[in-house]
């Protein structure tokens, strides 16, 4: 029961061995049991808004169930219905990636740099 602008502090848990902040699960899952997404929230704020994001199924209607589950307190778990409508892929607009970060591909991986900078010079060259 927080006040607007207000901020959840932590759970009361007096027998916890540890302080516990609050915290949500959040979970998609289809209507025979397969999980599409599971998020962890730790989000302090009043409201929340967050998105859900997944690779999208075919072109079509779908419904899921949504699990807003509390880490902290039995009893505050929600679950809803949720329907989803999927379009053709040519109705959506084209992603186009930004010329920066298109040549972040040219550019060599942290572990690559790592790697290359253990490799010796060899010992037989006539240097």
């Amino acid at each position: 029961n927080l006040q607007e602008g207000e901020k959840a502090g932590l759970v009361h848990a007096p027998h916890f061995p540890f302080p516990k902040q609050e915290a949500w699960w959040v979970v998609l899952g289809t209507a025979e049991g397969k999980i599409v997404s599971i998020e962890r929230l730790t989000n302090p704020n009043r409201v929340v808004e967050h998105e859900i994001k997944f690779l999208s199924p075919k072109e079509g209607e779908y419904k899921f169930d949504l699990h807003v589950i509390s880490a902290a307190y039995m009893g505050l778990d929600q679950k809803m219905k949720v329907e989803l409508t999927t379009l053709d892929a040519s109705a959506v607009p084209e992603y186009k990636v930004h010329p920066d970060d298109a040549d972040l591909d040219n550019e060599p991986t942290l572990f690559e740099e790592m790697l290359n900078a253990n490799v010796e010079e060899d010992s037989d060259s006539d240097n």
